[in-house]
């Protein structure tokens, strides 16, 4: 998948590293620069210099709940066509195209399968209506684990080199 074009926005991001997996590394835009110590990112599609900059502003709080002035939504061309389209959204579902190696505690987990939470790899119910259920899994020791976040693994949770051939 990448973007055909996109006009100048800026973003306030949690995590700069996160927001930019998906942007440069799932959508494709190029980064160009990095700004503020290293805080911001400047990233292009190719149309401009940069057309989107994102600003890691850490653990500040987010929107107000309700309707607002400012930034609604963006638009980012994809595809030339339906079937282009179509596989753009199923490439969407895909949260990360590496695994998600974490050290983990003793305990359950719920991994997402849907690829549509917000907590990956871990499942946060954003799955509700989709018909795909969280795989659970505990441990019964600290482990270090790989979980895959492309969500084609054959071994789910854990991730099984799938993501190589995406």
């Amino acid at each position: 998948m990448k973007a055909h074009y996109l006009g100048h926005v800026v973003f306030y991001v949690k995590n700069l590293e996160q927001s930019l997996a998906f942007y440069r590394d799932l959508l494709g835009f190029k980064e160009v620069g990095r700004i503020f110590s290293g805080a911001a990112a400047a990233l292009t599609s190719g149309r401009t210099h940069h057309e989107l900059l994102l600003i890691q502003v850490g653990d500040a709080l987010g929107p107000p709940l309700g309707r607002r002035r400012g930034l609604y939504h963006i638009g980012i061309k994809v595809g030339n066509n339906l079937d282009e389209l179509r596989a753009a959204k199923q490439e969407l579902r895909i949260a990360a195209k590496q695994p998600a190696v974490l050290s983990l505690d003793p305990g359950t987990y719920y991994w997402c399968h849907c690829g549509r939470s917000r907590d990956q790899p871990f499942c946060d119910g954003s799955h509700q209506g989709t018909g795909i259920e969280p795989v659970e899994f505990s441990l019964n020791e600290k482990k270090e684990v790989a979980l895959c976040q492309c969500k084609q693994t054959k071994t789910p949770p854990f991730c099984d080199g799938t993501h190589q051939t995406l």
